[in-house]
């Protein structure tokens, strides 16, 4: 679709640190995901003590009151990679959640802090509502957020605070670097920030700090784990959406993604768009199919998914997960294309999660695999898989397993 200028005036192209766009952004990897949840503890105990997720902060109830409000949860050296937030704050804050709308953000990173700035001038420009510009604290991220035509949170950042071996965020005293204003640009670097606070005498040792609850017994690439897994990457976000080609537009004109396929189940419509090189980003599904393959049928996420470290992790994580009593869910192939094997278990609220360890990639001219390339998966899954091609991509660093 073409691109919309700001003003009869404005330029169709702008330069994002020497590259041509036509938005003053780029977006990047989708950083971390926000869910409303109806029992903190509950989804804590599944994404924390099943699936592996570490906590690194919380934000407390009333008067430092338990349980907290929300809870900042990580699988890498990102201080968080996921957020639960009490339903209870999704519904003070408007009817979107009555509709169905349990997403709290889907949080996209950009390269600098600048393109979170030029973000917000260009919605303020074009009249869009922009929920919030700022920083937040805990996670120390800079970020502007509106919404897509769902009403689903959208959230650009720069910038996310580093956990590094000591497992230690950062202590409270750096809340008072929070700010609900654009930012003046330039700003200053981060660890002169710290050396700051540091001078007021705060130690910086002092924050909170992970402790597992799970005894390490698998054997995971020769490291021992309290699972036999370990998540390694957010993966794609699976939408059921009112309108698909206002999405599309939303999705492609406003955040710059592309269309990477579309298919048809059920008679019904289905678009996958990317924001790098992964085959997607997001999936958009109508409403209408939300009952057709037996989701939740309250909310509009269909699925959120959580990429594993290898195929032999994906196989027992499966039958890991099936010990600790999860609800498995078939969803048809159709819904995942660009993933071959995946698993698909429910959460405490109904929500969707897809637990995969590979996803095809799309080349710089952006063409996907076609129907004959994919590997057609076996209905029961084969102890090892021969590769699609002579190399495979290159998982991102995370550091030690655990």
């Amino acid at each position: 679709m073409p691109h919309t200028p700001d003003t009869p005036d404005a330029p169709t192209l702008y330069d994002v640190d020497g590259e041509l766009l036509p938005r003053p952004f780029k977006t990047g990897r989708l950083g971390h995901f926000g869910l409303y949840v109806r029992d903190i503890p509950a989804s804590l105990a599944f994404y924390q003590d099943v699936l592996g997720f570490r906590r690194t902060d919380a934000l407390p109830g009333p008067e430092g009151s338990a349980p907290p409000y929300g809870v900042f949860l990580t699988y890498n050296a990102d201080h968080h990679a996921m957020v639960v937030i009490d339903a209870e704050v999704g519904k003070a804050r408007g009817d979107a959640y009555a509709q169905g709308v349990t997403i709290n953000q889907m949080s996209f990173q950009v390269a600098t802090l600048r393109e979170v700035v030029e973000a917000n001038a260009m919605l303020t420009r074009r009249a869009k509502p922009v929920r919030r510009v700022g920083r937040d604290v805990p996670g120390s991220n800079w970020a502007v957020y509106f919404t897509d035509p769902d009403r689903n949170t959208v959230e650009l950042f720069y910038g996310m605070e580093q956990i590094g071996w000591d497992r230690r965020s950062k202590p409270p005293e750096f809340i008072e670097y929070r700010s609900a204003e654009p930012p003046r640009l330039p700003q200053p670097a981060e660890l002169d920030e710290v050396r700051a606070v540091q001078d007021t005498g705060t130690d910086i040792g002092s924050g909170h700090q992970w402790s597992e609850t799970r005894e390490a017994v698998f054997d995971v690439g020769g490291v021992l784990l309290p699972r036999p897994f370990k998540i390694v990457n957010s993966g794609p976000i699976s939408l059921f959406v009112s309108d698909i080609e206002a999405s599309i537009a939303f999705y492609v004109d406003e955040m710059g993604m592309a269309v990477t396929e579309e298919t048809t189940y059920a008679g019904e419509r289905v678009v996958y768009l990317r924001s790098g090189t992964e085959h997607h980003t997001i999936t958009l599904l109508p409403l209408a199919l939300r009952r057709t393959v037996g989701l939740d049928q309250f909310s509009t996420l269909a699925a959120y998914g959580l990429q594993v470290g290898s195929y032999r992790q994906l196989r027992d994580a499966a039958a890991f997960l099936e010990a600790e009593g999860c609800a498995i869910v078939e969803l048809p192939r159709e819904l995942h294309l660009g993933i071959d094997y995946a698993l698909h278990v429910t959460d405490p609220d109904g929500h969707t999660v897809q637990i995969y360890h590979q996803m095809e990639q799309v080349g710089t001219l952006g063409r996907p695999m076609t129907a004959a390339e994919r590997r057609r998966p076996a209905a029961a899954w084969p102890r090892t898989l021969t590769p699609l091609g002579p190399t495979s991509p290159n998982p991102t660093f995370q550091g030690p397993l655990g």
